[in-house]
């Protein structure tokens, strides 16, 4: 089945055109074309989100003996979400220290902006300099950042087809066609570079792109094209110089409420007669904490929640 999606910014007579550089022939049979509100959309996608991001689990305390424990009280505490958020990283970080806490607090992987590219670490034939970005490195070692690398060689941009890029409006409808058909290969995907060129509607049409990716199950991450420079940022800023979220409402304040969103609050309660504890969680890594009246002590244990992993948990106490 060929699917497919996109936005009309007007109603009328329209025509479906096809093509292919197939050699064999094409039949078109059973086409239909159905259209979907804001709210249905929306709600497709958060659906589909739950899917994919979420899981319900249920931890069971049990003794040394392997008795289930009721009554005791179980804690649980997000260590790292399972859905890379990242962003840009420019050298600046290795001498601001509000920059380093800024970016640590948020991202968990990153792209060096220009520090890693050949004309960087060989600006002339033969002279190689690789201590910026192996600082960087180290840096984000340091934090539990993970890096993604550049290209070694870059295409000419003029050489691009114009409809690799989105114009307003964003077609969300489109993007989510176009993640379909890269999901068929089989191998996972990342939105390595994504930036919304300034404009009143640039804090609505990012936080569509954002959605819709977290959503699809064939996404692995995502990394912000945002890097900060005191002299400005390439095309997003999340941020003014201070790293204060822009204005109300803004960039910045849109990544900060989908961090919050897609990360469980910290958890607390206490297991049932058989010692069971349940809770819907994020996909990610907890750190989970259980103590009972009848002992002196408390245990804690690593427990990691992902998609096809299984469900049920045992602590023992």
């Amino acid at each position: 089945m060929l699917k497919g999606g996109l936005t009309t910014v007007s109603g009328g007579r329209a025509e479906i055109y096809f093509e292919s550089n197939a050699t064999a022939d094409i039949w078109v049979d059973s086409v239909s074309v159905k259209p979907f509100t804001k709210e249905e959309w929306s709600t497709h996608r958060d659906a589909s989100a739950g899917t994919a991001r979420r899981k319900t689990v249920r931890l069971q305390a049990t003794d040394s003996a392997g008795n289930p424990l009721p009554g005791a009280a179980v804690s649980l505490e997000t260590v790292r979400n399972g859905f890379p958020l990242g962003a840009a990283m420019s050298s600046e970080i290795l001498r601001n220290l509000a920059y380093q806490s800024w970016f640590t607090s948020r991202f968990t992987v990153t792209t060096f902006e220009n520090e890693m590219k050949w004309y960087s670490t060989e600006p002339a034939p033969g002279r190689e300099d690789y201590s910026v970005p192996d600082a960087m490195l180290e840096f984000a070692k340091q934090h539990g950042i993970a890096v993604r690398g550049h290209n070694v060689f870059w295409d000419d941009p003029n050489q691009q087809p114009r409809w690799g890029h989105f114009t307003a409006p964003v077609n969300i409808p489109y993007m989510r066609a176009a993640l379909d058909t890269l999901a068929q290969a089989g191998v996972p995907v990342w939105l390595t570079e994504v930036d919304v060129a300034g404009g009143p509607s640039q804090a609505y049409y990012l936080e569509e792109v954002l959605r819709e990716a977290y959503a699809h199950p064939a996404v692995q991450g995502v990394i912000l094209w945002a890097a900060w420079r005191p002299q400005g940022c390439y095309v997003m800023c999340l941020t003014d110089n201070e790293f204060n979220n822009l204005p109300q409402g803004d960039i910045g304040d849109i990544v900060d409420q989908l961090i919050t969103e897609w990360t469980t609050a910290p958890r607390a309660g206490t297991t049932d007669a058989e010692g069971f504890f349940q809770a819907e969680l994020a996909h990610g890594e907890y750190k989970v904490t259980v103590t009972h009246p009848s002992l002196n002590t408390s245990v804690s244990q690593s427990v990691k929640v992902e998609l096809g992993s299984g469900s049920h948990y045992f602590i023992q106490v």
